[in-house]
């Protein structure tokens, strides 16, 4: 895979991307956490048909790094501590913190009461929080699964094995091994979105590619795919 640093003009503004050529079939052009910019172009495409097509995404490219940019000057590190807002499975919970002489976390009227030892230290804190986070995706997340799996596995399929890890740039994926990967803080959003995440991925058992084939398949198991896909990004976006 050929990689290289790029550049293009969008008015009097400079953007700089990195160019990977890779054996695909379609131009990909993402924004990332950061305000990174990757394209990823076929290997036979010529040059300027590729510098062409970026230069026509432009407007968007900046769309997206300005918001980017909003978004992390908004962004205020999380204390953990008590009033502060967290989203779980859609919905928002304010955080009350109670020092006590055990360590566990519990939703309690409308609360998530994280009960601790660790009054002084914030890193405690949320490592307290984040192990109990993964817990509720674990639930969540094979809830899902095995919900989904059904729509894909009358074709023939094997049930692949699940896994979790704290991803910054997608939602999900699906490894040739047939293991299915589900980012950690997907267990913000609605179930009806995971639902959508988790077949996703599902359907790549079938299509490798975001081909025009693979989007027919998911469209005909999931109709409305692409309103959960909305509501997803409105209510949990990935630069988390």
């Amino acid at each position: 895979m050929e990689t290289k640093d790029s550049q293009i003009m969008f008015g009097d503004i400079l953007i700089r991307y990195k160019l990977s050529i890779k054996n695909i079939k379609n131009i990909n052009i993402r924004v990332r956490h950061g305000g990174d910019v990757f394209v990823s172009a076929p290997e036979k495409l010529p040059a300027n048909i590729v510098i062409g097509y970026v230069k026509s995404k432009a407007p968007w490219i900046y769309k997206n790094l300005e918001a980017l940019k909003k978004k992390e000057s908004m962004t205020v590190p999380k204390e953990y501590v008590s009033g502060e807002s967290f989203l779980v499975l859609g919905k928002q919970y304010r955080l009350k913190v109670i020092i006590c002489n055990i360590n566990k976390i519990d939703i309690e009227d409308g609360y998530i009461a994280l009960y601790t030892r660790n009054a002084e230290s914030v890193e405690k804190r949320e490592s307290q929080y984040l192990k109990w986070l993964r817990e509720q995706a674990k639930e969540a997340f094979l809830n899902s699964f095995d919900k989904m799996y059904p729509l894909i596995g009358k074709y023939g399929y094997d049930k692949p094995e699940l896994a979790i890890k704290d991803m910054r740039t997608r939602w999900g994926s699906c490894a040739p091994t047939k293991k299915i990967w589900l980012n950690l803080h997907l267990v913000k959003a609605p179930v009806y979105c995971i639902d959508y995440v988790v077949l996703h991925e599902l359907c790549h058992l079938k299509y490798p590619s975001h081909s025009r084939h693979f989007y027919d398949f998911l469209t005909a198991l999931m109709p409305d795919w692409k309103e959960r896909k909305k509501i997803l990004e409105d209510i949990a976006p990935l630069d988390i």
